[in-house]
Parts: C-alpha cells; structure tokens; sequence
C-alpha cells in the first residue's frame, strides 16, 4: 500500500510536554499503531505533525473535528489529553483508549487498551488493541452509533442537541422585533380579514398588542393544524401589516371594536419534530409514546422560556416588553387564555 492509499487520518493524542514524551509518543505511533492501522487505510497523526496549522491548538482542533478516528494515550493522566477526549466525546465521533495503568476512576467503564511500552510487540496487547481498532474502524466506515458518556447522556453529540433555544431567539430576532419595530414607525397598514384596510391611527397604534400562541404540541404550529382549529372555527382571523416592501403574514383576535390585538403561532416550532426525531432516530421513539411526549413538553418549553427571557431584557424597543404576551394554548382545546409564566 502506496502513501497515496492511506486516505483516512488517525489523530493520535497524549502527553507531550518533554522531548522524552515526544519519543515515546513517536514509537508507540510507529511500532505498535501503523502495523495495525495502515492496512486498513490509516495515516497517523500527532499533534505536532509539521502539516497541520501554523497554531498548534487550531491545529489540534482540526484534527479532533476531521479525523475519521482519534486514539488517546491516558498515560500520566494529563490533562490536556483528558480536554481532547471531552472534545472528541462531544461530537460523538469514533476513538480509542490506551494507557500504561488502568484509567482514572471517573472514566474507569470506557475500556482502554492497557500496553507496556517496553514490550510493544506483545502478542496479547496487539490481539486487544487490533480487535478494538478494527471495531471503531467498523464504525468509521458504516457511520455507526459511538458511545461515550456525553452522547450517552444527551442521545446526540452535542451539535445537534435541542434547536428549541436557537429557534427561539431567531424568532424573536426576526419576527418579534421587526414586527414591534414596523407597528411603533408607524406609516403601515394593518388588513384584518372581513373588514377593511385601514392606516392604523397613533391611537390605534398605542392600544395594539401581539399575542404569540405557543401551542402544547407540536403539531399545532402546523398550518394545517392552525387553520383547521384556529382559522377556521373564527377564532382567529388572517391578518396582514404592510409596510413595503415588508409584508407581514399574522392572526388578529376577532374582536376588534376596542383596540386591535395581533396573534401569531410560530411555525418555527415545525423544525423541533425533525430535530426529536432525528436526536432519537436510535430508540425510535414513536410520536404516540409517553418518551416522545415528555421530550416535546420539554422543547417547547425551552423555546417559549427563551422567547419570555428575551422579551423581558429587550431594551431596543420597549413596546416589546409592554405590549408582547404569550399564550399557551391546548391544541385540543385551542382557545389560550392564561399568560404564560415568564
């Protein structure tokens, strides 16, 4: 096999604070690692490999991120190893553990190749150490499940745990504020399904308010759903604000002989059934069962305690705090009604 067949990389991390280290980490990379990896298309790599940045630590991380497979020798317990194998857990990518001694105890259930580096060409310690590479190799190649005690924990690597508090603020960012924003600036105009355009007066504008219905499930941000149970039944017209060359789709309550009152129901909350489906496809979680339920609460939750934080501290504008309220509404019983607690 040609240096040109090695198309993957094995980012090979552990103590390399003294020359002497360096050495070490360089023999056991080339003795007792290559024979075992290079036949399965491997090329090692150690920190301070010349072809990485000119920044170790941007280089380092490179590395942890890209590396189809990452090998790490807890010998000496040093800590910046321990900071790596964090890193490499928390994107639930493939690794391996290897040391002189067993494991500190608060990662003693990860299993780790224990080798002398005196006697690398140990038959027994080459036996375990290429049965555990191949196996991690296995999921390199088919992209199977890792564990570690992060994923173990959250379900999934950490980039792709709960979207419900990045959904929120990018509602509120650019749906919530610029809303408030157009109806404060004023020269826009306001279309209530059933009765006519009209230029908003200052009066009118002084006694306007948004609700946001946060539905108690999911499937009640879907438009279907928000029209079959909402729009419908009247209990919430179709409402336009037009401010060119802005247009703003929203609800409005249907009473509107005292002030006028918008409503919207953030169909941002579509992406959280990919996300819990996608985060739990492995214990195929069915949207019927009590654990997909529990999940739900919880994200909608988050996504509506993230929109109140925001509300509360907004200093931008202050109708925000004055005039914006969210109401939960049951999508079985759909009319909300109770504030929600901040």
């Amino acid at each position: 096999m040609t240096e040109i067949d090695l198309l993957r990389t094995c980012f090979f991390v552990g103590p390399m604070s003294s020359d002497a280290e360096r050495s070490r980490m360089d023999d056991i990379a080339h003795r007792l690692l290559t024979p075992i990896l290079a036949p399965l298309g491997y090329r090692i790599v150690l920190p301070d490999d010349p072809l990485g940045s000119a920044n170790i630590f941007d280089a380092i991380m490179q590395h942890i991120d890209t590396a189809d497979l990452m090998i790490a020798d807890l010998t000496g317990d040093n800590p910046n190893v321990y900071y790596e194998l964090a890193i490499r857990h928390s994107l639930g990518l493939p690794y391996v553990l290897i040391s002189q001694r067993p494991p500190r105890f608060d990662i003693s259930q990860l299993r780790a190749v224990i080798y002398d580096d005196q006697a690398l060409n140990d038959a027994q310690t080459v036996a375990r150490l290429t049965q555990m590479l191949h196996a991690r190799h296995h999921e390199v190649i088919t992209q199977g499940d890792v564990n570690n005690p992060i994923t173990n924990f959250y379900g999934v690597p950490l980039a792709e745990v709960s979207p419900a508090s990045g959904l929120g603020l990018g509602y509120f960012r650019n749906f919530v504020r610029w809303t408030m924003k157009d109806i404060a600036d004023g020269a826009c105009e306001i279309y209530i399904e059933g009765e006519p355009r009209v230029q908003i007066s200052k009066a009118a504008y002084d006694t306007l308010k948004l609700q946001l219905w946060i539905p108690d499930r999911i499937t009640g941000s879907f438009q279907g759903t928000i029209n079959s149970l909402l729009v419908n039944t009247g209990r919430l017209k179709r409402a336009t604000i037009e401010k060119l060359p802005r247009v703003v789709g929203l609800y409005a309550l249907p009473d509107t002989t005292e002030f006028i009152t918008l409503v919207d129901v953030p169909t941002a909350l579509n992406a959280m059934q990919v996300a819990i489906e996608g985060r739990y496809s492995g214990v195929r979680l069915r949207v019927q069962s009590a654990e997909y339920r529990k999940l739900e609460i919880e994200e909608i939750d988050r996504f509506k305690d993230t929109i109140q934080r925001l509300i509360d501290n907004d200093q931008e504008n202050f109708r925000v705090q004055r005039d914006v309220e969210i109401v939960r509404w049951n999508v079985d019983e759909p009319v909300g009604t109770s504030r929600s607690s901040p």
